[in-house]
């Protein structure tokens, strides 16, 4: 069986950019495109080129990053890193599928989930699939890890959600050279903390608009928590912490 594994992946591409589909109606599509596709005369090419696609991951991506670069000129100072579940339209548990905590509420379908990076312009670094089981927490410094480590990049800012805020995190990114800023809940604060939060006498900077009203400031709290050791539950697949003070 031979096909051509670039015009495949192009029109896989193309269909994904253009009008988001299943592959029979991305095959179906080939005949409307501008592009020439007789070439692709099965369907199952655009099945037998995703395993090929799935093997050049990391090269793909490399390569896509040193193109983005030669044209933007990016300088990565920052990553915004988010989560999110993908479920299937399946309860058959193989690979990277598997039931866990769903997005989307569809706790009787398997899932994979997803961890995507961005740059300060929304536009990709790098993405990473894992086990639909796997929790959200887990997920994240490895990413970050990867990318400081492949494109050689010493200072590093990560931004996420309050999702991804736990000790083990901040501590971990601290420990590969990083700075974040991660959204906390307020109501989980601690009565000193609020109080401080709340106390309209500190604020070190406000920014004004013409008008001289105030519509951005902000303030430095110290904070200083223990780091406990965070489990997660077999069952639930939710994270709880023990109280076993780990530093």
């Amino acid at each position: 069986i031979g096909y051509s594994y670039d015009k495949a992946a192009y029109l896989l591409t193309e269909q994904r950019l253009l009008a988001p589909a299943s592959k029979l109606q991305n095959f179906k599509n080939k005949d409307s495109s501008i592009i020439d596709h007789s070439e692709i005369d099965h369907l199952q090419d655009l099945y037998r080129v995703l395993d090929l696609l799935k093997e050049d991951k990391e090269s793909v991506v490399k390569h896509l990053n040193r193109e983005i670069q030669k044209r933007t000129k990016r300088k990565i100072t920052a990553a915004f890193y988010d989560v999110t579940t993908y479920s299937f339209e399946s309860r058959n548990i193989s690979d990277y599928k598997d039931f866990g905590l769903s997005k989307d509420h569809k706790v009787n379908e398997v899932q994979v989930v997803l961890g995507l990076v961005m740059d300060e312009n929304g536009i990709p670094i790098d993405y990473e699939l894992f086990n639909g089981s796997t929790n959200e927490f887990g997920t994240m410094v490895p990413l970050i890890k990867k990318i400081k480590t492949t494109y050689g990049i010493d200072q590093l800012i990560v931004v996420a959600d309050r999702g991804l805020n736990s000790s083990e995190n901040l501590f971990a990114l601290r420990q590969i050279g990083c700075d974040f800023v991660i959204a906390q809940k307020f109501k989980n604060a601690s009565a000193d903390e609020k109080k401080a939060i709340l106390d309209q006498n500190n604020w070190q900077k406000s920014t004004c608009d013409e008008n001289g009203e105030i519509f951005c400031r902000y303030k430095t709290i110290e904070v200083n928590k223990p780091l406990y050791e965070t489990r997660t539950s077999p069952t639930t697949k939710l994270n709880y912490k023990t109280k076993k003070v780990i530093d």
